[in-house]
């Protein structure tokens, strides 16, 4: 029987036709180091029409001393795996959930670290590093300005907001505050944001913990400067529709314009500075097209960047 007061974290994985990296981030979990005065489970969910990674769960369901669920979730899109992870984790009577993505590789303290981070800064979300490991032959011109890493921050900055690629959060604040994954963003994109935006919103400390890192490894197929063209335009989609969802008309205005000058100053900056640095030019187009994205949006048109996940 459960000590109804030791904190209960649940780990989820969602997974959707990648059984090589499925087993990497499985390889590792395994190996996680649990919180004192806590229990642990993991939860992997397959996100898919077809239940295609159990063979894969199996694998490592004995090396997990604990509880270790395999889920399917046939509804396709990435709101559905994170909503079905929030209902399996709260009807185990879990008191906290973390997410993290199955390309990634967690170190085996990775989970104390983020709990031990939200004890000690009251915190109800607690959001660590995701380094990305590029391949060896990558281009300088990528790695020249980080152009493919993810922001890091300091220990204990107060954010607002967080994703889910290395997230650890307060499960009973999310529900009782009735919050979930908005399906709007469903094939869209970050709907995580979103999500805990809206925590930030009505109340919920957000904590960056730099210590808690995960690695995840940079397949070759994104060393292009189409793919991260195309990841800026899907943030300025994503950013019209998350104001748009919050009512947030001031803002929608304001950032009108200020996308509008980013259009004409950047895209001019960046033509000027393509024969002497194409990182630099490169750099600077992702603020025209990250406000190309977001007018896109405005008018009336979509970017599903996940429409083939399915």
């Amino acid at each position: 029987m459960k000590d109804s007061k030791k904190a209960h974290i649940a780990v989820c994985v969602g997974t959707h036709n990648r059984p090589d990296s499925l087993t990497n981030t499985l390889q590792s979990l395994v190996r996680l180091e649990v919180p004192n005065d806590t229990d642990i489970s993991l939860i992997v969910i397959d996100n898919n029409r077809e239940a295609t990674s159990e063979q894969v769960v199996d694998r490592y369901k004995n090396e997990f001393k604990r509880q270790f669920y395999y889920i399917h979730e046939s509804e396709s899109g990435i709101v559905h795996m994170r909503n079905r992870a929030m209902k399996e984790a709260s009807s185990l009577g879990a008191t906290h959930l973390a997410f993290i993505d199955d390309d990634e590789i967690a170190s085996s303290n990775w989970i104390t670290t983020l709990y031990e981070a939200l004890v000690r800064f009251e915190a109800q979300v607690v959001q660590g590093t995701t380094q990305r490991i590029l391949p060896e032959d990558t281009p300088n011109w990528l790695t020249k300005y980080n152009l493919l890493q993810l922001k890091s921050h300091a220990t204990g900055q107060v954010r607002s907001s967080a994703g889910t690629r290395n997230v650890l959060f307060d499960l009973h604040y999310m529900n009782q505050h009735a919050l979930k994954f908005n399906a709007v963003f469903n094939f869209m994109g970050s709907s995580d944001t979103f999500f805990f935006h809206q925590a930030y919103l009505k109340g919920a400390k957000i904590v960056w913990v730099d210590e808690a890192r995960v690695e995840e490894k940079v397949p070759k197929n994104r060393l292009t400067a189409k793919w991260i063209i195309q990841r800026a335009f899907r943030m300025g989609v994503t950013d019209f529709e998350m104001n748009k969802q919050l009512g947030a008309y001031f803002s929608i205005v304001t950032s009108l314009f200020r996308h509008i000058m980013y259009l004409l100053l950047f895209s001019l900056l960046s033509i000027l500075s393509l024969p002497f640095d194409r990182s630099a030019s490169l750099k600077l187009s992702l603020q025209v097209v990250k406000a190309a994205g977001f007018i896109y949006k405005m008018a009336g048109f979509t970017y599903l960047e996940y429409k083939n996940y399915s």
